[in-house]
């Protein structure tokens, strides 16, 4: 069961992979270039949070189902816009 950190953590993935590929998407990338940058946004959202919380290493960077989830994030994002 996932605690309320880890919750909060998958939602600000999310939420910041959403941000960074929308933005890809109203500059007119494509669809790899939308899917970086959504990747990007969310890593560095992912390790700030996880530093003002104060957890070293920054989780983003110990799981790999996060760049998963922010990879199918951001395809998802990009066919419906």
């Amino acid at each position: 069961m996932l605690n309320v950190l880890e919750m909060m953590n998958i939602i600000g993935i999310i939420s910041f992979t959403i941000s960074g590929t929308s933005k890809g998407v109203k500059k007119e990338l494509d669809l790899f270039g939308t899917i970086v940058l959504g990747i990007a946004t969310s890593y560095a959202g992912g390790i700030v949070a996880d530093l003002l919380v104060g957890v070293i290493p920054p989780t983003i960077l110990r799981q790999w189902q996060l760049l998963l989830l922010s990879i199918s994030v951001s395809i998802t994002t990009f066919f419906l816009l």
